[in-house]
């Protein structure tokens, strides 16, 4: 890891499953809560995408990913979640 944040990963993975687990639960987060409709879904979901990219540029921080893991990784989280 390039700073020595992080020695306990065992390795790199392609896509990044923290930033796929925590951008599809965000997801599933605002998609079901029954509150949201209209504007206060589109705030909702827009939320949980900047809670994904922060997780994302943390572990790009870290280096533990390359930008394009954790992109990939953003883009299954929200598809799936």
């Amino acid at each position: 890891a390039k700073y020595g944040a992080s020695s306990w990963e065992a390795d790199y993975s392609f896509p990044s499953a923290h930033t796929q687990f925590f951008t599809g639960l965000a997801f599933c987060a605002s998609t079901l809560s029954g509150a949201c409709t209209g504007t206060t879904r589109a705030w909702g979901l827009g939320l949980a995408s900047a809670f994904g990219m922060v997780i994302g540029i943390t572990r790009n921080y870290l280096g533990v990913h390359w930008p394009t893991d954790t992109t990939f990784g953003l883009i299954l989280g929200a598809a799936l979640g």
